[in-house]
């Protein structure tokens, strides 16, 4: 068990928590004292490694939300979402401005079998 914590540096995290930690851990409950203070200097030991791996990786997870972050922003800068048509952007004939390009919820949803306007289900109209 000493030799295990000992060797610490030979192992990755993944192999540690998959592999060592849950065979070394039954040995905290041993009935022979020494062999549970000797766990439980090893588990301490092989956690250090586990907790700078853990560490690693919130770094690189805050890296790449920055970078998708990053690339989000350069996209809405590059293609910013249309504003409307034409007609409803200059008040033209045909519509009350960029609203009547959009197509309504009630036509999406009952087309669903959703709700619809009137708040009653597709199955419940007509009933």
């Amino acid at each position: 068990i000493r030799a295990t914590g000992s060797c610490k540096s030979y192992f990755d995290a993944p192999l540690i928590t998959t592999k060592i930690l849950p065979t070394v851990c039954q040995l905290l409950l041993d009935p022979f004292g020494p062999v549970r203070e000797a766990a439980l200097e090893c588990v301490q030991k092989l956690l250090e490694v586990v907790q700078v791996r853990a560490g690693e990786m919130a770094v690189e997870e805050a890296e790449r939300n920055r970078l998708a972050k990053e690339a989000a922003e350069k996209e809405a800068r590059e293609n910013p979402p249309p504003v409307g048509d034409a007609s409803g952007a200059a008040g033209g004939v045909g519509g009350d401005g960029p609203a009547s390009a959009m197509p309504s919820r009630s036509t999406s949803f009952s087309s669903m079998g959703g709700m619809g306007a009137s708040g009653m289900g597709a199955s419940g109209m007509g009933a």
